[in-house]
């Protein structure tokens, strides 16, 4: 299994710091530190005292190449605020006010560089946008959205904040389905022949307990990309190669924050995405009536 290893303590040499293992996007997640959000992810037989030193590289982070900082704007510590992703010589250095993170260029090495404001702020700053660009430097992305199980399949529901994602996930895995909710925010897919999610990933709006916690891979069946509805009830229609495509581009979370080489890869992932998987843009009203005839949708597609 991929590993990455995160370091969050300050101090470089402290024989008793516990290095906890996660599960988190097909990867073990090794972290100094226990982050109550990733309970669900515990691997708890897995455990050491401090990370070995062929996993602890020296991380210089000075010379930063201004010229090729890359700005987006993400939610942390609860406010939406400017992150900035710089390049260094062995990696990057992501920055949300005077919080700073430096990811290596493999993705598989990641260290808080200076003391959070506050832990809710160094959580969503790890959790997001840092973790995002480590993945995707290992060939795993993040797409914004929501998606759900039906018959050990998946079934994405890209869209914008407010399109309804959350809704329709909650509302598709409710008792009186079959399905099951996969994700509520992000979904991690991975190409592997043909387009793969890679559970699990932390929701933020979900309780630990209604975390998907199962690290097995599901094949993606269907993508819906969310619209907003100009009828009152929802129409679906085939997005051409193209216009899928850049559809998932445009919901892969932090991409303006990839370096050059990064995006090219990217743009790759993107047209195999567009050319292997079944994706359909979803007009989607916000009413009971759209959610009712969501289900015939889906079984008719």
């Amino acid at each position: 299994m991929p590993a990455i290893f995160v370091r969050l303590a300050l101090a470089q040499e402290n024989p008793d710091t516990v290095v906890r293992a996660y599960r988190i996007a097909g990867c073990r997640f090794w972290v100094d530190a226990c982050l109550p959000m990733l309970e669900a992810f515990r691997e708890p037989r897995l455990q050491t005292k401090q990370f070995s030193s062929q996993v602890m590289p020296k991380v210089a982070v000075d010379n930063m190449d201004a010229s090729a900082e890359r700005r987006a704007e993400g939610w942390v510590g609860g406010v939406r605020q400017a992150v900035r992703c710089g390049q260094v010589a062995d990696g990057y250095v992501i920055q949300a006010r005077a919080l700073r993170f430096f990811v290596r260029d493999d993705g598989k090495w990641i260290e808080l560089l200076d003391h959070p404001e506050s832990n809710s702020e160094m959580t969503d700053l790890l959790l997001g946008p840092v973790l995002v660009l480590a993945l995707a430097l290992q060939r795993r992305w993040c797409l914004h959205g929501g998606a759900v199980i039906q018959q050990g399949a998946a079934i994405l529901f890209l869209g914008e904040s407010g399109f309804g994602k959350s809704t329709i996930a909650a509302w598709l895995s409710a008792p009186h389905s079959a399905m099951q909710r996969l994700a509520d925010d992000v979904v991690p897919v991975a190409m592997n022949g043909s387009l793969q999610s890679l559970p699990p990933y932390p929701q933020f709006n979900l309780p630990v307990a209604q975390q998907y916690a199962d690290s097995a891979p599901i094949a993606v069946e269907q993508i819906y990309v969310l619209e907003p509805g100009s009828e009152n009830i929802p129409v679906t229609h085939e997005l051409p190669a193209g216009a899928a495509a850049l559809a998932v581009a445009r919901h892969t979370l932090s991409a303006r924050l990839f370096p050059e080489s990064l995006l090219a890869r990217h743009l790759e992932f993107c047209a195999q995405v567009a050319e292997t998987t079944h994706i359909t843009a979803l007009e989607y009203p916000h009413n009971q009536q759209s959610l009712d005839m969501l289900m015939e949708i889906i079984e008719r597609d």
